[in-house]
């Protein structure tokens, strides 16, 4: 709840946050200035508040998984974080991660589409995005349950955005018998 209120001669502005009163001039007479003023001040009041937590930029994240996180992990799958990260920065670079949502994450889906990502490359992208997002929960930069992907990947993978089948495989002639002759080998 936010309002605006004149002292004298001057618009002042009034705001609650999380049970907290806020209040500052906004240094003007005219009430449309002050109207404007006060559209700045509760973008910047909420800019430096996200809940009792300061607010976490997606670069910020980023940067901190792949130091704390990436290390951690297999090589194979650093790698594939790696490249997910690139395609996630050109989308989210200079977000706060509080501004990531379903519309966001649709518009990264239809964008990664459109240069030709298959369905499944979009959900490891995806995956990648909500593994930073777990990893700010579990430093506790964020707040628990702030991860917006599980909930669209849920949604969406009713409409085909899932993971490709695995790759089924035959052996061929020689290989099925390689087991055989090592067995016959061992008891000789």
């Amino acid at each position: 709840m936010a309002a605006i209120y004149k002292r004298g001669k001057v618009w002042w502005a009034r705001a609650q946050r999380k049970g907290k009163e806020y209040r500052q001039s906004l240094e003007t007479g005219d009430r449309s200035t002050a109207q404007k003023r006060l559209d700045i001040w509760l973008k910047e009041l909420e800019a430096s508040s996200w809940g009792d937590r300061p607010r976490l930029s997606f670069d910020q994240a980023a940067k901190a998984f792949v130091v704390g996180h990436l290390p951690n992990i297999k090589p194979s799958s650093a790698r594939r974080y790696g490249v997910s990260l690139k395609w996630l920065s050109d989308k989210f670079e200079g977000m706060m991660l509080d501004e990531i949502g379903r519309e966001e994450l649709s518009a990264f889906e239809s964008w990664r589409r459109a240069i030709g990502a298959s369905n499944p490359t979009i959900r490891r992208d995806l995956m990648c995005l909500s593994s930073v997002f777990s990893y700010c929960e579990d430093q506790e930069w964020i707040g628990d349950n702030a991860n917006p992907v599980p909930a669209f990947l849920k949604r969406r993978a009713k409409r085909g955005l899932t993971e490709s089948p695995g790759k089924r495989r035959y052996l061929s002639i020689e290989e099925r018998g390689r087991p055989a002759q090592r067995m016959r080998e061992a008891h000789l």
